[in-house]
This record gives C-alpha cells, structure tokens and sequence, in this order.
C-alpha cells in the first residue's frame, strides 16, 4: 500500500470515528429524553463502533513506526487485536447492563400493563 493510499485510509477512518461519535451523542441525548432503554443500548453500539475505529486508526499510525520491542515475541498486531476484543467485550457487557431489568420500587411500565 502507498502513502497517499495509506493516509486516504486512515483519514476515513477517522471521519467515521467521529460520525459514530456523534451519532452517540445524538442518540444518547435522546435516550435520556424519552427514558428509552433500547435507544441507549443502541446509542453504546455506536460508542463502541467509534472505538473500534479509533483502534484501527491507531494501529494503522503503528503499522508506519518500527517496534519497540520485538524480543518478547508480542507484536504489536497482537496487542492490537486484544484491545480490539478488550472494546468489543466492554461494548457488549454495558449493552447487557443497560437491557437489564431493574429491581426500583416503581415499574417504568405503562398504567394498563400494572
């Protein structure tokens, strides 16, 4: 891959970092308006997609520098998959947490339904 190749992937990359970002921004905001439990779940996928690019952004700047330290037989491919399960993991478990059921002395469900 060239340079300009290189550079033109890392900038996308970056910019739909940022439109996931922002998209969680919005959704989040929203879902605190309306008390939506399912739109903040949502709204912590979207965190998380931005994270994962974010994680490929980096990588990909790592991917240009020599290692560090290749004596440990660690590259730096390896540290970088685990982060990206690491983020994919948390993404998951605070989806979970936020679909939970909550255990609060009064129900969010409608009137009829009580």
């Amino acid at each position: 891959m060239s340079f300009a190749e290189h550079s033109t992937l890392r900038r996308a990359v970056f910019v739909v970092a940022l439109l996931n970002l922002a998209y969680f921004g919005v959704e989040f905001a929203v879902a605190l308006a309306i008390g939506s439990v399912s739109l903040f779940a949502d709204s912590v996928d979207f965190l998380e997609d931005a994270s994962i690019n974010l994680l490929i952004f980096i990588g990909a700047e790592l991917e240009r520098a020599p290692p560090r330290c290749s004596r440990h037989g660690a590259g730096r491919h390896s540290a970088y998959s685990r982060s990206c399960n690491a983020v994919d993991g948390l993404g998951q478990v605070l989806a979970a947490a936020a679909a939970a059921p909550r255990s609060h002395s009064r129900s969010r469900a409608p009137a009829r339904w009580r």
